[in-house]
């Protein structure tokens, strides 16, 4: 064949199914402008273009190139759906919306419509994966859930017995709390319900939030479930505690924590309030630098005279009438205090036993022996004791009545604090050290002591912050009305300003800072004009070593 004349051999490429490959085989950031363009030998081309390099193609099989498009539009139509769905929502769902409009916008089941019956407004909604309960009655959600169409599931805190705590975000306050949902059993219910009675109880009592005890926000009943909002805690003492390797902490700090769970308990017992659990888990820190502590889980607690359960706190900070099956009091609080600080002191349990009777040789090795009389009055005694009184001993867990010192089991030297948990650990309730009491023990009196004269300081600024700005208001208003060249004026024309000043800005007093004394008498406000104009001669003479407060008349 003869090829000299090039101009009837020239080659035309399509270049459409080349270009459709191309697009596949690179991202959409990646794509480059391919010429659809016919180009032959012959077709002229600028010089500053760039030569066209051959691309081999990403796959050599054909029906692979298909299936690669088919699955790319299908995934491209599926992603315009959702956004097309997320856009929808996000125009009608502008919370918070109304029932009645909620409804019309949403594709809800009937269940949840007779939920939305109960409420006014819709704060925040995402529809839930999981419709069946748990095992025994647990509640089975997922992250961003939501909680009685206002609380968002950030993260579970804690899980238990009880049920489950999670972090929530309340869209209506836009704010963080804790909230637990209890198991949906009977029983568990009805202690919830005792629990957020209580903890409305101490809101209504405590409305300045200084008992140290945590604050209720909500209750209210979800799909069969109790659920309790409560403040947001950053960790727990045992949380702390293992941070730090189980080492204790000072005693600066062990003064502080001590003092403001006796805080608490002082004022549950003004309430008549058993907590029944005291112990590391339960006691929370608000604050892990200035390490406030505030006291949770009322889920044991009861009232005074109204006790429900025999069975009640954590073995190591069982008291001793709760394991001898006797009648308690708040009491039993003040044991588990005594073991909480022990505690917090060593880094580990004072008492550690492995059941209750390894519980109470561990006691009685401390203690020593009760006395008869108390024996005499346990309903549980045959399990400790035989018919003479005695302990009985076996051979794993009998230990040695009062062999151990507590100075030698603290592994300390302050008589103070050995003292004051001495009072904490006695057989006999009535004789056991009462809150009250222990806020004035010798070894709390140094951190009281600060805490009472930072309260009077503070009280003692608020008064001569407000005595000093009130006095100054009236200068202030006497300065306005004189010149500064005429400074010193006559005795009636002070006695016509000040008289003038004390009808129109006549000062109020906090009714806290209200003098009860009466009316000062017409010959001592007489003389008010005098002291006025000597004190702006002064101010005239003096401008930079002025400081002078004086309380205000009323007249």
């Amino acid at each position: 064949m003869n090829l000299g004349d090039h101009k009837k051999f020239s080659v035309h490429l399509d270049m459409s199914a080349f270009k459709q490959i191309l697009n596949t085989a690179h991202p959409l950031s990646t794509k480059r402008k391919i010429e659809t363009s016919p180009t032959s030998p012959n077709t002229s081309r600028p010089h500053s273009d760039k030569k066209f390099k051959p691309v081999k193609p990403v796959y050599s099989n054909t029906n692979k190139n298909i299936h690669s498009i088919q699955n790319i539009i299908q995934n491209f139509k599926s992603k315009i759906k959702k956004e097309n769905e997320n856009t929808s929502t996000q125009i009608i769902s502008k919370y918070p919306l109304l029932v009645d409009q909620f409804i019309k916008s949403q594709n809800l089941t009937q269940s949840e419509i007779q939920e939305l019956q109960q409420l006014k407004q819709v704060y925040y909604y995402k529809q839930s994966k999981i419709i069946e309960a748990g095992a025994n009655g647990q509640y089975l959600c997922y992250a961003q859930d939501h909680i009685r169409y206002q609380y968002e599931i950030i993260s579970l805190i804690g899980q238990g017995s009880f049920g489950q705590v999670f972090q929530v975000f309340d869209h209506k306050t836009k704010k963080t709390f804790a909230l637990k949902i209890i198991r949906n059993q009977e029983k568990l219910k009805k202690q919830a319900q005792i629990e957020a009675d209580l903890l409305k109880l101490v809101k209504e009592r405590d409305p300045l939030n200084q008992s140290h005890i945590v604050r209720i926000e909500d209750q209210f009943l979800f799909r069969g479930h109790q659920c309790i909002v409560l403040e947001k805690m950053e960790k727990n003492i045992f949380e702390v505690l293992k941070e730090q390797k189980f080492r204790g902490f000072n005693y600066d700090i062990l003064k502080q924590i001590a003092q403001q769970i006796l805080v608490a308990l002082n004022y549950l017992q003004k309430l008549n309030i058993v907590h029944c659990d005291l112990k590391p888990e339960n006691v929370m820190m608000q604050d892990t630098r200035q390490k406030i502590v505030k006291l949770v889980d009322f889920g044991s607690g009861c009232i005074d005279g109204n006790q429900v359960y025999t069975y009640i706190q954590s073995r190591y900070y069982r008291a001793p009438e709760v394991i001898f099956g006797l009648k308690y009091g708040i009491e039993i609080d003040m044991w588990s205090f005594g073991c909480l600080i022990a505690e917090i002191h060593l880094g580990s349990p004072i008492f550690p036993g492995d059941n209750e009777i390894d519980q109470f040789h561990l006691i009685m090795e401390l203690l020593g022996i009760p006395s008869i009389e108390f024996i005499q009055k346990c309903p549980r005694k045959k399990h400790f004791f035989d018919e003479n009184g005695i302990p009985k001993k076996t051979i794993k867990y009998y230990r040695n009545p009062k062999s151990i010192n507590l100075h030698d089991l603290l592994k300390t030297t302050d008589d103070d604090f050995v003292d004051f948990l001495n009072k904490c650990f006695t057989w006999d309730a009535q004789s056991r050290l009462k809150p009250s009491d222990a806020l004035r023990h010798p070894w709390l009196q140094s951190i009281v002591s600060q805490n009472s004269l930072y309260k009077i300081q503070t009280e003692c600024n608020l008064f001569q912050k407000s005595k000093t700005f009130q006095s100054n208001t009236i200068f202030k208003e006497f300065e306005k009305k004189l010149s500064k060249d005429n400074i010193f004026l006559k005795l009636e024309q002070t006695r016509t300003l000040i008289t003038n000043n004390l009808k129109e800005n006549k000062p109020n007093l906090d009714s806290k800072y209200m003098n009860e004394r009466p009316m000062l008498t017409d010959r001592v406000r007489s003389n008010i004009p005098h002291s006025v104009h000597s004190i702006l001669s002064c101010r005239s003479n003096n401008k930079n070593n002025v400081q002078f407060n004086r309380k205000p008349s009323l007249g």
